[in-house]
């Protein structure tokens, strides 16, 4: 009887609902798929906006004393060919107070050899918001040959000569710009030359690198390394130095940590002092500020002391001499 009750129940027909296949559920309802355009274009307005803070950031990193001093100073010990090696370029870069220049104006002398070399040019320039190629355009001037500079307050465009075609156009980059030149720049030279010329520029707040090229008529090589490598300057720090030879002490001298030179006149012990922020290009030595002293007058310096980079304060103190520098 067991076994036909269980033979019954395994014959009997299934349940209603079971082993039917089943149902999808219903999809819950989703939000509408949302299309971004990355490269939607940005009104004008919002593109000026944008462009003046880059040109007010831009118009801070300018001003200052720039200097090559330490890649100058390492390319021989690198032993970088004669013919590749960077000359010791200084450009000091003063902020206008002068409305008809505008607001964003400067003027930039650049010397030869460091703050005591041989005056290169000077130039001046005006940076602006350029919405239609979207940069900071940086517009070029010369001084007239015939005109002196004196109060650099008082130049008006009158005085100067703007270098058609040599605007460069500067784009952020991080923390910093790159700016070119557009490609059609050409400069009237001293004798009627013109000289086709281009320019790179990549600048922060500590580095400014320049590759710039001179190209004459002839299709001679004016100016510009010869493997178009950059001119690599670094921003100094100005430092307020004494020095002293015996009870002889000359105060007050200004200079600055790229190289910047003090002559230091003690008579038959006349001396010269350098500072210099160095980053070493060769061995493991961390960077640091080092102050030099050269005893009448020589090559090599006899005395030296060296801190930390950037440091606040450095000094020396060998023999009769004695000298400190404090950052300002």
């Amino acid at each position: 009887m067991f076994g036909l009750i269980m033979l019954s129940f395994a014959l009997a027909a299934p349940e209603e609902g079971v082993n039917k296949p089943l149902t999808p559920p219903t999809p819950e309802p989703t939000q509408e798929a949302v299309k971004v355009d990355f490269f939607a274009k940005i009104d004008e307005k919002t593109t000026w906006q944008i462009l003046q803070k880059d040109t007010d950031d831009l118009a801070k990193i300018f001003p200052g004393v720039w200097d090559s001093d330490n890649q100058s100073f390492f390319e021989p010990t690198l032993n970088i060919p004669k013919e590749l090696r960077h000359p010791h370029l200084y450009a000091k870069v003063v902020a206008l107070k002068n409305p008809a220049m505008g607001d964003k104006a400067f003027m930039v002398e650049y010397r030869e050899g460091g703050s005591n070399g041989k005056i290169l040019k000077t130039r001046f320039f005006t940076l602006a918001p350029d919405v239609q190629n979207r940069a900071v355009k940086q517009t070029i001037y010369e001084v007239k040959p015939d005109f002196k500079i004196g109060d650099i307050n008082s130049i008006t465009p009158e005085n100067l000569i703007k270098s058609e075609g040599c605007e460069i156009s500067f784009r952020r980059r991080t923390s910093g710009f790159t700016g070119d030149t557009s490609g059609n720049c050409k400069l009237l030279m001293k004798g009627g030359k013109t000289i086709r010329s281009s320019e790179h520029h990549d600048i922060d707040a500590n580095f400014w690198e320049v590759t710039d090229i001179g190209i004459d008529e002839t299709g001679v090589r004016v100016y510009g390394n010869l493997d178009n490598s950059p001119t690599k300057l670094r921003k100094a720090n100005i430092y307020e130095c004494w020095a002293s030879y015996r009870d002889k002490t000359i105060s007050n001298i200004s200079t600055y940590d790229a190289g910047g030179e003090m002559k230091l006149d003690f008579g038959a012990n006349s001396a010269r002092l350098l500072l210099r922020n160095v980053d070493w290009a060769i061995g493991n030595n961390r960077p640091s500020l080092t102050l030099y002293l050269y005893e009448k007058n020589n090559d090599i310096a006899q005395i030296y002391s060296w801190t930390d980079e950037g440091a606040n304060r450095i000094a020396l103190a060998s023999g009769d001499y004695q000298a400190s520098c404090t950052k300002q």
